[in-house]
Formats: structure tokens, C-alpha cells, sequence
């Protein structure tokens, strides 16, 4: 389902796990911060793997808040914040890694990478305005300092494949399918403004339109549903309630985004409903009619994905939608998370980021037997005469 370009990209490349990868890259991030410690009679309770998955889940809904409720960024910003938080903190622990930081130096970065900047003082002034608690207020250095160690965390593969497109995509098809001409045959459609990529492959004297009509009318029997339930009207209707999906519940789920390819995610959540169900099952057999084993194999990898979108969709109408005040789920494990970042210590990116600069600093003056260049000099020398030149 994923095509040539998309297996070049970087997201396929160092971002595609499989389900036992994934486990094994999350305990090696916690191990590696819980085998410096010596357990001592003060030492918390270990936090468990479903511990882990909910305090993610508190990041993410975390800053899926911040972006929409505060700075109200478009569908692509946000999805690209939330994979970003993914990335960083499946090698790097929130014990150590404080979220508040990591969470606005990464939406800051995906202002830019996502070609939707906002001016600096301007994003500065949104956060502290964000809440009342001053959670999220930061200087200028505090939310810079840990900008690079974000750009390493997501070893600088700033380019995130969406599934909006995908979906976009095959709704215009279905769309195509079900403006039918007035020809019939037994009740079935045979003609549409569809025109398939491959016509030959379909038996003589069956159209592409009956082709999928017939495929869609079983689909629709086995749910005990007909014909008539499908409509322009109902695509839109299923349409909308999948891109919400895609919005909200997918890339706050701790894998599908690791484990499943863009194509893969917008047609499980397009087939979440019924009917959407009966239009991907009958359009994935109109790309295939004639290997029906691969169809199959595909229909099996969606209804994993759609199981564990139904899931999160319960989960999160629970945690989230439900509540004034979402925070209050998570509190207990905020708190278990607290008290081992008090044991594990914090990193301190202001500071470290003001030793390397001195260290910088100093190599560069060892260098070139000068003091260092000040941090507002014009890294292109001396400024120019602002006096008009007549040509």
C-alpha cells in the first residue's frame, strides 16, 4: 500500500518499526536512565510499561492542547508536533528530557519546518499567556537552548508524511465511483466518471463501475446494509468523521504511527464506520481484481489498525473530550514521574548550552589568536556605508 517515493523518504527509512522493535527501542530509553541509579529505601516503585504509554499520552495531549487551543495551528502543524514529541522521546526519557521544554522548543521547530513561522517575541507571548499556572512562560534562551538536542533527537528527519493526502486522495476516487451514469444491470451500476489506471485487467464485459458495484453490494450484504445506504452524502459524512480521527486519536496512539505507513492509517480510519468499511473493501478489490490473496492480506492489516483506532477513540473520549480538566487522569502518574526525575535529575539545556558556547568560544579564540565573535556581530563582517549609490 505504500508506494516507491514513500519508501525513499526518511520517515520509512528511520521511522518504521515493526511491533517487537518498537518495545525493544522503549526499554532500552528507560533502561539506559534507570541503570545509573542505586536504588535506595526512597526510591519510587519502577514505572511500568503501561505507566510509560500513559505519561506519552499525557505529553501529547499535552501539547496537542497548547497547538490548538492556544496557538490554534492548522491540521498539519499539530500532526507534525505530535510526531515530532513521538520521535524524541522513543530514544530519549522523559525522566531526564523535562516535557514542558522539549514540548515548546518542538512546536517551535515545526513552526518552521511545517512553513507556518511564527515571529518569536509573538510565540514567546502566546505561552505565557497559555495558562494561568505560568507552566509554559520561558525566556528567549530557555526556549532555544534545546532546540538542537531536539533536531539530534529526531535525527534531523524534519519531513513528516501525513495521511490527510492519502485520504484526500482515495475519497476523490470514491467520489468519481459513485457518480453513476443511468446505465443498470440487475441493479448494479455499469457506468461512472471513474477510469481505472489498468482497464485490461478486468474481465470482458464487466466495467470497472460493476466491477466495484458488485464487490461493494456484497460488502454491504454481509453488514446487513444495501446500495441505498451509499451516497455522496454518506462518503462526506464518513469522510469527515475519519480526517477527526486522523486529527485527534491517531498520532496521540503510542505506535500506529510507528508501525503503519500514512496510506495504510487514513483508509483504516476512513473504514472505522460501516459503510466506509464497504467502500475500502470494495475499492481495494477494484485495484486488485485479480489477485484477491493480496486484497486479503491488506483487509487483515486494516482491521488490526482499525481495532486499536477504536481503542484510542474510546480512550480518549474518556480522558479527553469528557473533561474540563483532562490533567486530572493523569495526575498519579505526573507524580510518580516527578519523583523519579528528583532522583534522575533534569537536563538543564540553558546551561549547557551556555558551556558549549564557551567552549566554542574558546576554540575558536585558541584559533585564530582573537577574542570570539560577540553572539550580535554580523557574521559577515563590518557593516557597510547605508548611503544611496547613484548608477
Amino acid at each position: 500500500m505504500e508506494d516507491a517515493a514513500y519508501r525513499t523518504s526518511t520517515q520509512f527509512k528511520h521511522w518504521s518499526f515493526s511491533s517487537k522493535a518498537l518495545t525493544a527501542a522503549r526499554s532500552k530509553t528507560v533502561n539506559k536512565v534507570l541503570s545509573n541509579l542505586h536504588p535506595s529505601s526512597s526510591t519510587p516503585s519502577p514505572l511500568t510499561p503501561e505507566e510509560l504509554a500513559l505519561y506519552q499520552r499525557y505529553i501529547l495531549y499535552s501539547a496537542y492542547t497548547l497547538a490548538t487551543r492556544h496557538f490554534q495551528f492548522p491540521t498539519n502543524v499539530t500532526y507534525t508536533i505530535l510526531l515530532f514529541l513521538q520521535r524524541f522521546y522513543l530514544n530519549h526519557s522523559p525522566l531526564a528530557y523535562s516535557p514542558t521544554h522539549i514540548i515548546r522548543t518542538a512546536i517551535f521547530l515545526t513552526t518552521k519546518t511545517e512553513n507556518h513561522y511564527t515571529p518569536l517575541n509573538r510565540f514567546l507571548q502566546i505561552l505565557e499567556q497559555a495558562n494561568a499556572d505560568g507552566r509554559w512562560k520561558c525566556t528567549k534562551d530557555e526556549l532555544l537552548a534545546p532546540e538542537f538536542v531536539v533536531s539530534i533527537g529526531l535525527q534531523w528527519c524534519f519531513d513528516v508524511r501525513q495521511p490527510f493526502r492519502a485520504l484526500e486522495g482515495f475519497v476523490y476516487e470514491l467520489f468519481d465511483l459513485v457518480r453513476t451514469g443511468e446505465e443498470r444491470e440487475n441493479g448494479v451500476p455499469t457506468t461512472s466518471s471513474y477510469t481505472p489506471a489498468n482497464p485490461t485487467e478486468f474481465p470482458d464485459g464487466i466495467t470497472p463501475t460493476r466491477f466495484f458495484w458488485e464487490a461493494l453490494r456484497d460488502e454491504l450484504a454481509s453488514m446487513g446494509m444495501s446500495l441505498e445506504d451509499v451516497s455522496e452524502n454518506a462518503i462526506r459524512d464518513t469522510h469527515a468523521y475519519s480526517r477527526n480521527l486522523l486529527k485527534t486519536e491517531v498520532p496521540v496512539h503510542e505506535s500506529l504511527t510507528f508501525r503503519y505507513t500514512p496510506p495504510q492509517l487514513a483508509m483504516a480510519a476512513f473504514s472505522v464506520k460501516p459503510v466506509g468499511r464497504a467502500l475500502i473493501r470494495a475499492y481495494l478489490s477494484l485495484k486488485s481484481p485479480q489477485d484477491k490473496s493480496v486484497v486479503q492480506k491488506i483487509f487483515s492489516l486494516l482491521d488490526e489498525i482499525i481495532m486499536a483506532v477504536k481503542e484510542m477513540e474510546s480512550v480518549v473520549t474518556a480522558e479527553f473530550r469528557d473533561k474540563k480538566n483532562w490533567e486530572d487522569t493523569f495526575t498519579e502518574v505526573v507524580e510518580k514521574v516527578n519523583a523519579w526525575r528528583a532522583i534522575t535529575g533534569e537536563v538543564d539545556f540553558v546551561e549547557r548550552d551556555r558551556k558549549q558556547k564557551m567552549e566554542r568560544g574558546g576554540v575558536e579564540k585558541e584559533r585564530n589568536g582573537k577574542r570570539p565573535r560577540g553572539r550580535d556581530e554580523d557574521v559577515f563582517g563590518e557593516e557597510t556605508s547605508r548611503k544611496r549609490v547613484e548608477v
